[in-house]
């Protein structure tokens, strides 16, 4: 298998890239803003991604407050049927005495 073919050979062909973006910039900068230059592109799409926000009554409302929202409802519905289940088909939780 050839590496250019494998995604491994393109993160590493996309890395490297960057690497030598930054090297002419890295002379004037310090290591930490260099790792910042090369990250932030990314990060950003990211955090763009992630915290995306849609309009709602006037106010911009994070898509990500919704998505854990729903999240956080699911689990106790599905942990407190869960519990209910044990108790129901007479498992019990505590030991015996």
């Amino acid at each position: 298998m050839k590496i250019a073919n494998h995604w491994l050979g393109k993160v590493m062909a996309v890395l490297g890239m960057g690497a030598a973006a930054t090297q002419a910039v890295a002379q004037d900068m310090g290591m930490d803003e260099t790792i910042n230059a090369a990250v932030a592109p990314v990060s950003n799409a990211i955090a763009s991604f992630i915290f995306y926000a849609v309009p709602v009554g006037g106010t911009s409302f994070p898509l990500i407050v919704g998505w854990l929202v729903v999240a956080g409802w699911w689990w106790l519905v599905w942990f407190l049927l869960s519990i209910s289940a044990l108790f129901s088909s007479g498992v019990l939780v505590m030991p015996y005495r």
